[in-house]
């Protein structure tokens, strides 16, 4: 660790940098950095390419920040291919893992708390972006190793609203990579963690009903019904034709229990 330390200085400089966003003599650098991101979060992802190639150099003093966000800006565009080749090329994913584990690991107290959370920061956002772009292109498998990393790393954070909602979007969609990965017990696992998180509303409802059908999957005709129950009487047209359509409910569908249950709400 001790020799690793003078390698990695360099980039915890400005990682630091990316991680405040309250440096008190900015250079240009800075303010287009800054600016890159409001039009990020804005969604003007035009503009923030230009300013990301504009700015994005070899002796760029936020070198791998920049990249970093322009595999956000890729994820966000829909260019998942892209987004991961970012993050992939150069070595920029293994970089910040090994600067992660290294800080975890510091039993030398060689590093500071800011330069701990600084890296903490980006390999979040490295996991966000190979999750969610491994989600997204149906490589469940691979998208579960890095969504349950992310999720583990910020669940501490999990304590108002804004981020029990950001937290139930990703026990989504971990509980549908379970569910494609034939683990269909992990998969209500997180859907029942989602459905929990959330306000009422349609959102809930769709939980509710991805719960149904999982349970639908496992040929348990009870726990199923007992959801279905949960949505049933706000549209029983639309849902008892979701039902008719959707194969998760063919173990189910011929019951006498679960017939008699769409009976009940025919019009």
């Amino acid at each position: 660790m001790n020799i690793l330390k003078p390698f990695y200085m360099i980039i915890i400089i400005f990682l630091i940098v990316n991680f405040f966003h309250c440096v008190q003599l900015q250079t240009k650098e800075d303010i287009a950095y800054d600016k890159a991101w409001e039009y990020y979060r804005d969604g003007k992802y035009k503009q923030a390419h230009e300013l990301i190639e504009k700015w994005n150099q070899n002796d760029s003093e936020y070198g791998y920040n920049w990249n970093i966000l322009l595999g956000l800006v890729y994820l966000a565009e829909g260019n998942e291919e892209k987004a991961l080749s970012v993050i992939k090329n150069n070595g920029l994913e293994r970089t910040i893992k090994e600067l992660y584990e290294n800080s975890k690991n510091d039993k030398e107290k060689l590093w500071s708390s800011e330069e701990k959370e600084a890296i903490k920061t980006c390999y979040k956002s490295i996991l966000f972006i190979a999750g969610v772009a491994n989600y997204n292109l149906k490589n469940y498998k691979t998208a579960l190793e890095y969504l349950l990393k992310y999720r583990l790393l910020t669940s501490e954070n999990v304590m108002d609203q804004r981020h029990l909602q950001e937290d139930s979007d990703f026990c989504c969609r971990i509980a549908i990579s379970y569910y494609f990965q034939g683990d269909y017990g992990k998969s209500l696992e997180y859907f029942k963690i989602a459905y929990r998180q959330l306000n009422e509303g349609d959102k809930k409802d769709i939980v509710a009903y991805n719960i149904a059908a999982v349970y639908a999957k496992q040929g348990n005709i009870e726990k199923s019904i007992e959801w279905l129950e949960k949505i049933i009487k706000k549209n029983p047209e639309h849902l008892k034709n979701e039902i008719a359509g959707d194969n998760d409910f063919d173990q189910v569908r011929e019951s006498e229990q679960f017939k008699k249950f769409i009976k009940k709400y025919d019009q």
